[in-house]
């Protein structure tokens, strides 16, 4: 049968030819999937869903053969691209996910932001913070440019030297 399309679907989808992958957050949606669209791009075959994955604003990552994620359980997951199972996970906080220069930066929506280094393929933990700075929810997306993360915690913007 095919997926729910209903629900929130609020990350941005990763497409890597012929394949579409998202994770959507709702607890009545198919969690994170793998799509494969036809070469004239007018159907579409599900080619797996693990509901088990379910991120509503944190968004995906897809590099050498797995997707990444973080989920409410408050893990860092790397999903394998060809079955959609878990391949490996590690503690995490749940929210937003960026990378870069083989690191992945995971902002919490408490206000956690831990790096992972990834390593031969294998996820290692590389220090924790916590962002103190700025009011509200810890919503927004970090950008890292020019050896920077950048982050925006309500009306207050910090940046930190990535190394």
């Amino acid at each position: 049968t095919m997926f729910k399309y209903d629900g929130d679907h609020v990350n941005t989808p990763v497409y890597e030819a012929p394949y579409l992958y998202w994770v959507s957050g709702d607890e009545n949606s198919c969690g994170a999937v793998k799509l494969e669209i036809s070469a004239d791009g007018k159907s579409v075959k599900e080619i797996w869903t693990n509901p088990q994955i379910r991120n509503s604003m944190g968004g995906l990552i897809v590099i050498d053969g797995k997707l990444y994620t973080t989920t409410e359980n408050k893990n860092l997951n790397a999903l394998d691209l060809a079955t959609g199972a878990i391949a490996e996970k590690i503690k995490s906080p749940y929210g937003t996910l960026i990378f870069a220069d083989n690191k992945f930066f995971a902002y919490g929506l408490t206000g956690d932001v831990s790096l992972f280094k990834l390593t031969n393929g294998k996820l290692t933990p590389g220090g924790t913070f916590k962002v103190t700075q700025g009011s509200k929810e810890h919503f927004a997306h970090p950008v890292i440019a020019n050896g920077v993360l950048y982050i925006r915690h309500g009306e207050v913007l910090m940046a930190y030297k990535v190394k």
